[in-house]
């Protein structure tokens, strides 16, 4: 973290961040962020030209199309918005993903490498398969990540874990099959994106437990290098019933 201690790192050797990196120091995600971090609110409006903050019922299909990636907080609205995404945006209609399509791998497999790149757990990027197989409970697909140029041949991905609901993949606990583990990566958590960067995107801030609210939205605006779209949730109304609040 900028400017904070070291969760584990305490050598003299480590090197810390003082100051920003991903983003120019006048970009307006400095100052969106800057807001999160000091627990002020953010307001709707364009900021510079670089950020819009609206809400979901302003974002627009030429907005997603145009972006890299959306992030949002939770398994469910992820899934939500790949299949949107996918079907009503993109038009792909199989179970599996096509050429040209987003996916993230969701499994660690130290045994598999291309040009020093490991197949590990948040690795993004593309599959590249013209007409991926599908033979029970695999399918095989030829997978290009982001940040090579060297692609992963013929993987043997497990399909029962890719068509599951978010709940049963959150759970997923198969022992008799081993194959690698993707998602449709249009949209992913913002916890998946740690350590990713994109140059313009949108986040979906979602109503989380307050103890995390601030560590999510910070992290996913920092994901984004150069232009970002901001969806605030729907204000929350609230009622008193005998003294009892509710929503």
């Amino acid at each position: 973290p900028i400017g904070d201690d070291a969760a584990y790192l305490y050598r003299d050797d480590v090197i810390e961040l003082t100051e920003l990196m991903r983003q120019d120091e006048h970009n307006p995600i400095v100052y969106i962020a800057n807001r999160i971090l000091n627990n002020q609110p953010i307001h709707a409006g364009l900021y510079g030209n670089k950020v819009l903050v609206c809400y979901e019922e302003d974002l627009t299909d030429n907005m997603i199309l145009s972006s890299d990636i959306m992030l949002c907080g939770k398994n469910t609205t992820r899934d939500y918005w790949n299949n949107y995404i996918r079907k009503d945006l993109l038009h792909h209609y199989s179970t599996i993903p096509e050429y040209g399509e987003r996916v993230i791998c969701r499994k660690n497999n130290h045994y598999i490498s291309v040009n020093g790149i490991e197949l590990s757990n948040g690795l993004i990027g593309y599959c590249i398969s013209d007409y991926p197989l599908i033979h029970t409970k695999i399918f095989k697909m030829d997978f290009l990540p982001d940040m090579s140029d060297a692609p992963f041949i013929d993987l043997t991905c497990n399909y029962e874990y890719f068509s599951s609901p978010p709940k049963v993949r959150a759970n997923y606990n198969n022992p008799y099959i081993t194959a690698e583990r993707f998602e449709f990566a249009y949209c992913i958590s913002t916890h998946l994106s740690q350590g990713s960067e994109a140059n313009r995107g949108i986040y979906i801030k979602e109503y989380l437990f307050k103890d995390m609210q601030q560590r999510i939205d910070y992290t996913a605006v920092t994901r984004f290098k150069d232009r970002m779209i901001f969806v605030l949730p729907k204000p929350r109304k609230y009622f008193y019933f005998n003294n009892q609040k509710t929503t």
